[in-house]
């Protein structure tokens, strides 16, 4: 319990989070287009929603899958998409 805990706090830190958003607004600005990974579905979930951007993890249906794919891939205006890997 501990270990998640300290887990937690880590994944959550503010600066990280700063950082993160720091480098995706970047990347926006340049029109590049974007894929957050993470290894944490936690902090994937946690990151997207603060930021009020797709994600994809464990219960994403095929559906949902194909759909922010396709958007990811054909759309120029897309925002950033999170993945857990």
């Amino acid at each position: 319990m501990k270990s998640m805990k300290k887990l937690l706090l880590a994944v959550t830190n503010p600066n990280k989070f700063r950082a993160c958003e720091y480098l995706i607004r970047y990347h926006e600005r340049r029109n590049d287009k974007i894929i957050v990974f993470s290894d944490n579905v936690f902090a994937l979930k946690y990151y997207a929603k603060k930021m009020n951007r797709p994600y994809l993890y464990g219960p994403t249906t095929q559906g949902e899958r194909m759909q922010i794919l396709k958007n990811f891939q054909h759309n120029p205006n897309v925002s950033p998409s999170f993945v857990v890997h």
